[in-house]
């Protein structure tokens, strides 16, 4: 699962930008119909490794702002119930009508079966780069924001080494003290 740094970062959204996330996330919400992450779809057979891609979208419980983006992860099964992943992630976070700011984290996650299709992840996540209004918008390396999260996700479809699956996630900034809400699609093709 994906956890979203996001401190550091002010400016208030407009009602119009508040509406288009809202209704960005009430219909990517609407159709997958559920909440999961990609870490969720475990490797299958005899494989013990899973590649994926996912995106996301979140809002921020402690202000008034919203994110999304997209990652790559890699999982590697422990055993029939442990995974351990690492994933490499882009986020962006709209401040005003023209401009977002932009960063790119490394995340590690831990993870549990709770059945073939259901888990729960512990995640800790690092920023390393941003591109904001601190930065005059351009990339700069970065010590950035420290998250650690929680995720819960279903992995609701399955074909051969394929799988899409859902996830929710909370992530609590330590470095900002905020906290968000995750809600992720992923896909992933286990090896």
């Amino acid at each position: 699962m994906k956890i979203t740094a996001n401190a550091g970062r002010k400016g208030a959204m407009s009602r119009n930008t508040r509406a288009y996330g809202s209704l960005l996330a009430v219909v990517l919400l609407g159709c997958i119909a559920a909440s999961a992450q990609i870490e969720m779809q475990h490797p299958t057979g005899e494989e013990k490794n899973a590649i994926g891609v996912s995106a996301f979208i979140g809002p921020s419980l402690s202000r008034n702002a919203y994110f999304y983006g997209i990652f790559a992860e890699y999982d590697r099964l422990l055993t029939s119930k442990w995974t351990l992943g690492v994933a490499v992630d882009a986020s962006w976070e709209p401040v005003h009508a023209a401009k977002a700011d932009r960063s790119l984290s490394l995340t590690l996650s831990g993870g549990y079966s709770l059945t073939r299709r259901l888990s729960a992840q512990l995640l800790y996540e690092k920023e390393f780069a941003r591109n904001g209004s601190d930065t005059n918008y351009h990339w700069q390396s970065t010590n950035g924001d420290n998250s650690v999260g929680v995720c819960a996700s279903y992995t609701f479809w399955e074909k051969g080494r394929h799988g899409l699956a859902l996830s929710f996630g909370l992530e609590r900034d330590i470095t900002a003290s905020e906290t968000s809400a995750n809600f992720m699609l992923g896909y992933a093709f286990s090896f």
